[in-house]
């Protein structure tokens, strides 16, 4: 990356311009990762997806971010470093950027530096003043702020204080299989953009936690390939009770990391629920440095899952999880896990709506970038050669 006084110069689309020009490297590993080595998983090492998450990180908020004098002292310290430990791929991301994109930038800099407690270096302090109320994702709870967030991080542990009173612990975060934490919040239509969604209460955090316990056994058991690529991206779950009929799984780009999930839930289709939702993040994070499509063309296809016409983005980001899903359930066949023939039925389904897509290749190809004509082909490919090795 640059050094912060040739970003603080750009202003606009030139900052954008240069920000995308210095993150180019990156798009190789977005192209090929999420394409040619679709399985195992994530074939590139840790320190490989951790070094994209960390630059997509400081992108995102050296864009929204007025000018790097309006950053706090302590978070611009924190993104300098490569040595950031907690998971930045997460909903307080999500949630600081649309706050900034709202204009709201005290409260996006108050949200960056709860996100960012567990990398700030103990004995340093910051605080930051609201001028307006606001919800902040405190600890994996939304939290209304009136005025004041202080984050203090000592030897002795690292809190936030809320309005000069109410003080909460941002290290124990209760965190369940491997590396997820199960989100207690206030409201679902608080967290979830998406406010068509209808949710009701949600479901008892033990109940969860032990129904995601049978959902990662299944995984790590039956399909162990997808096991990193599910807990690389998913970082938090966000337990609802739905109202309708089946279940409800769903990702949201403005909340990284985040998925929220329908309980109860059979521990296999669960299993599928967080194989769907993680091809989702992934396909975000890719997306962030590279484009897919020709996202101005007007052309419209037909979404096997959603029954109507879709822009050719949306189409690319369902065949990529609708091929990720059949793969799963090809994987817990040949594990021989297949309670009442439910993996059976479902690598049916799954094997049925992908070739549905796959009707579509020749003319999607004409709005597909490079890049995104390699990953279409490069699943397409693996699931033809899936087809022909399903366990009898």
């Amino acid at each position: 990356m640059k050094n912060q006084n040739e970003l603080d110069d750009a202003h606009g689309s030139n900052r954008d311009a240069l920000l995308l020009k210095e993150l180019q490297p990156l798009c190789s590993f977005a192209a090929f990762d999420y394409g040619a080595v679709l399985r195992p998983g994530l074939k590139a090492d840790e320190m490989a997806l951790r070094r994209m998450l960390h630059a997509y990180c400081q992108a995102a908020i050296i864009r929204a971010a007025p000018s790097d004098r309006d950053l706090p002292a302590v978070v611009r310290r924190a993104l300098a470093s490569e040595g950031i430990q907690h998971p930045m791929w997460r909903a307080e991301l999500g949630a600081a950027m649309q706050l900034a994109r709202l204009g709201s930038w005290a409260p996006a800099c108050a949200q960056l530096l709860l996100m960012l407690a567990t990398d700030i270096v103990p004995g340093e302090s910051s605080h930051v003043h609201l001028p307006t109320p606001a919800f902040l994702l405190v600890a994996n709870t939304w939290q209304h702020v009136c005025c004041d967030v202080e984050v203090v991080c000592s030897d002795r542990g690292r809190y936030a204080i809320l309005d000069g009173r109410d003080r909460i612990d941002l290290i124990a975060d209760h965190r369940n299989e491997p590396g997820l934490v199960v989100c207690s919040e206030m409201g679902a239509r608080t967290v979830w953009p998406d406010s068509q969604k209808s949710f009701e209460s949600h479901p008892k955090p033990a109940d969860v936690r032990e129904q995601l316990s049978a959902a990662f056994d299944v995984i790590r058991k039956a399909a162990p390939v997808y096991l990193n690529w599910v807990t690389s991206m998913v970082t938090s779950v966000l337990p609802i009770s739905f109202v309708g009929r089946g279940g409800f799984s769903g990702s949201h780009i403005e909340r990284p990391g985040m998925v929220a999930a329908s309980f109860p839930m059979h521990p296999v289709l669960l299993g599928e629920a967080m194989v769907h939702e993680a091809s989702h993040q992934h396909y975000y994070l890719g997306a962030a440095f590279v484009d897919y499509c020709d996202m101005a063309a007007p052309f419209r296809f037909y979404s096997s899952i959603r029954q109507r016409p879709r822009p050719a983005w949306a189409v690319v980001l369902a065949y990529h999880a609708v091929c990720n899903i059949a793969l799963y359930y090809l994987e817990l066949l040949r594990h021989r896990h297949d309670p009442q023939n439910l993996s059976s039925q479902r690598w049916a389904y799954w094997d049925l709506i992908a070739k549905q897509y796959e009707e579509l290749t020749d003319t999607i190809s004409i709005t597909l970038t490079d890049t995104g004509r390699l990953i279409w082909e490069c699943l397409r490919k693996e699931m033809g050669i899936s087809r022909q090795s399903v366990p009898i």
